[in-house]
């Protein structure tokens, strides 16, 4: 399973949590739970969809991570380097181009 279905996953997680707390307070507005019980249950429910939610905001910063380490330039590259003299009226006469590898 990669990250992307991981993700995914995560936000389905959330939206049963939401769906539990739903519940939760139905059965306290139909007197099938006590008020102390729908209490405690709320709670716990919190709880885990913050930690749900906070493992998903990890699993986007890391994907970020990744993606900014993976944008820069590895070495060994090469590149053309133009080299000019410090005079400009000299230009055109005393450019030289050279591949560098870094």
């Amino acid at each position: 399973m990669g990250d992307a279905d991981f993700a995914r996953f995560l936000r389905y997680a959330l939206g049963s949590a939401t769906e539990v707390e739903c519940h939760l307070l139905l059965a306290r507005d139909l007197l099938l739970l006590s008020a102390e019980s729908c209490d405690e249950l709320e709670r716990d429910t919190r709880e885990v969809q913050r930690m749900v939610a906070s493992l998903a905001r990890k699993l986007e910063r890391d994907k970020k991570a990744r993606l900014i380490a993976n944008s820069y330039v590895s070495y060994p590259f090469t590149a053309n380097v133009t080299l000019c003299p410090p005079n400009p009226n000299e230009f055109e006469s005393a450019t030289s181009t050279s591949r560098v590898t870094f």
